[in-house]
């Protein structure tokens, strides 16, 4: 739902706020850059529940979680520029069954992520971590 509000209106905060789809891809680039390299370095932090620490109910939901999990910066580069360059009917409705398709794979993961995690190895997931991280730092570069 969120992908396709942002491509509704993606075209008209464009041009309300003046930015062309070239600032748009770089900004993604940047941010997705710097998300691939934590990614691509391990990890290097321990998480609250590894130190036995509880979490802070107030820090749970500092983010809506459809934006980091489903709308990486990509995502929402990609929608954006896609929005502003919608010419027909027929590219609209192109975008918005892509969107639908992606939604329906992440629906697909996540509702059986309980089970894939239980044939991964904690070790692949560190290697698949690192990997995807060089994968997506060299994204980021072409953006």
């Amino acid at each position: 739902v969120t992908a396709l509000i942002l491509f509704a209106t993606g075209a008209l905060l464009m041009r309300l706020l003046h930015i062309t789809g070239g600032a748009v891809a770089v900004a993604g680039g940047i941010i997705l850059a710097l998300l691939a390299i934590k990614m691509a370095s391990g990890p290097t932090e321990k998480h609250g529940e590894d130190l036995g620490l509880t979490e802070d109910p107030e820090k749970i939901a500092i983010f809506p979680l459809a934006i980091p999990y489903l709308l990486n910066p990509v995502g929402i580069t990609v929608i954006i520029v896609a929005s502003g360059e919608v010419v027909s009917v027929a590219s609209a409705a192109l975008v918005t069954a892509l969107i639908l398709l992606v939604a329906a794979f992440d629906y697909l993961v996540f509702t059986n992520t309980d089970a894939l995690a239980k044939r991964i190895k904690p070790a692949s997931l560190i290697v698949s971590e690192v990997v995807f991280g060089i994968l997506l730092t060299a994204v980021a570069v072409q953006l």
